[in-house]
């Protein structure tokens, strides 16, 4: 903040975004102006008695004390709720034999702002999941599964700014599903059936978010299917997601 008439500045969000086309007003006075698209303002012929300023945007407004922190604790563009929807697909095999299959999912979910870095989220997503060369329950070992399942997937994240509009996300948690849907294929046959199948366990998540909507992740799940009658197996899976934040 340059002293006497002039007050230059520039105001981010919590998320270290821009808050862009926000009226920034000297209090008591009809001085004001616009941030650009970095955040930036400048109010000339300021009083030289100067205590706050308002800002305001979205029909929201705060009064900030003089001097101002870059970053503001309370932004006008917080969103402590954010929806969003992802879609991907992967890699996917069973521990001890190292065969591989693929996987896909899409669905949405919530993203909820815990402080500054921190977050919680929760999706519901719809899973495609391969698996090769898992147990069968009458000897045969080399069979291609295919289940069909609905995944609850909760992670606790932290965000970190890596640029002017990239956020990195390091992410852990859990996840838990129910196979309503099952495939074999072996000897040139296949056959479906109702797995009636939970499944589940810890999750990992590395991934990015640009310009606040575009998400990529890549998500690492550890977890294991039991069927009544069909396999048993533990497996992991490394799927590439690419998502939008509203």
């Amino acid at each position: 903040m340059a002293q006497g008439q002039r007050l230059k500045q520039r105001i981010i969000d919590r998320d270290y975004y821009p808050v862009d086309s926000a009226t920034v007003t000297v209090k008591g006075t009809d001085i004001s102006t616009v941030t650009d698209r970095n955040g930036n303002f400048v109010l000339e012929e300021v009083p030289l008695i100067l205590d706050s300023i308002e800002v305001a945007k979205n029909g929201k407004s705060k009064t900030l004390p003089i001097p101002i922190e870059i970053t503001m604790t309370q932004a006008l563009n917080d969103r402590y709720v954010a929806w969003y929807v992802k879609a991907g697909g992967g890699f996917t095999c069973t521990y001890g034999n190292g065969v591989g299959n693929s996987s896909f999912h899409v669905g949405g979910g919530m993203d909820v702002r815990l402080g500054r870095h921190g977050a919680y989220q929760m999706g519901l997503y719809y899973n495609r999941l391969g698996l090769n060369e898992v147990s069968y329950y009458d000897g045969y070992v080399d069979i291609d599964f295919k289940f069909h399942n609905v995944e609850l997937p909760i992670l606790f994240a932290n965000k970190f700014r890596m640029a002017n509009h990239i956020i990195m996300q390091i992410g852990l948690g859990a996840f838990v599903s129910y196979t309503f849907h099952g495939k074999a294929s072996y000897d040139g046959e296949s056959e479906t059936f109702n797995p009636d199948a939970f499944a589940g366990g810890p999750l990992v998540d590395f991934g990015w978010e640009i310009r606040r909507h575009w998400l990529v992740n890549f998500t690492g799940r550890f977890g294991f299917i039991e069927s009544n009658d069909y396999c048993d197996a533990e497996y992991m899976d490394w799927s590439l997601t690419l998502g939008y934040k509203f």
